[in-house]
């Protein structure tokens, strides 16, 4: 990845956040984003208990963690030589 303030990119780079930034307002992005931030701010103990709790109940609900609390892995000895 270039560096933003690489020469040959600078144009590009410049198109590209000012096209990114537009989108975002026109969309509505930065004023849910604003508004977060200002929930953030003010809350910030409940904000951590929902961004957590949101954090935990997607990581647990996922079947790959789920199966190693359901399914006990066999753990198989290496084959002998004899």
């Amino acid at each position: 990845m270039p560096d933003k303030n690489d020469p040959r990119y600078r144009a590009k780079y410049e198109r590209r956040y000012n096209a990114g930034r537009r989108f975002a307002e026109k969309s509505g992005i930065c004023y849910l984003a604003r508004q977060i931030q200002l929930l953030a701010n003010k809350h910030r103990m409940l904000f951590i208990i929902i961004v957590f709790g949101f954090v935990l109940s997607c990581s647990f609900s996922t079947p790959t963690a789920l199966q190693g609390v359901t399914e006990q892995e066999q753990v198989k000895p290496w084959p002998r030589s004899e």
